[in-house]
């Protein structure tokens, strides 16, 4: 019986281990990971000190980007010009990948 609880134990150790997220900032776990755009779901987007943030509804003071879509696109592609995983001239403010 004890080894099948050491065993148990053990993986479940081991799957908690693989399932952490490796983001685990306050903004990754209120918000997401994925900026949506500022004109959807109540987010009323506008500058702050920080970027561009949601200023209502649920998403209110997570980031948020002009034009995002669904998927995230290449910060090199499509007038990007991405730098830290967001685009700074055409979709403004959304996530890309490097």
């Amino acid at each position: 019986m004890r080894l099948s609880q050491v065993i148990f134990a053990a993986a479940m150790l081991a799957s908690s281990a693989i399932a952490t997220p490796t983001d685990t900032s306050i903004e990754a776990i209120l918000c997401g990971t994925v900026n949506g755009n500022c004109y959807e779901n109540g987010c009323a987007g506008d500058k702050s000190p920080g970027g561009i943030t949601c200023t209502a509804g649920q998403w209110r003071g997570c980031p948020c980007g002009y034009g995002c879509g669904k998927n995230t696109g290449k910060c090199n592609a499509n007038g990007c010009n991405g730098s830290g995983n967001r685009c700074t001239k055409n979709y403004r403010g959304c996530s890309c990948n490097d």
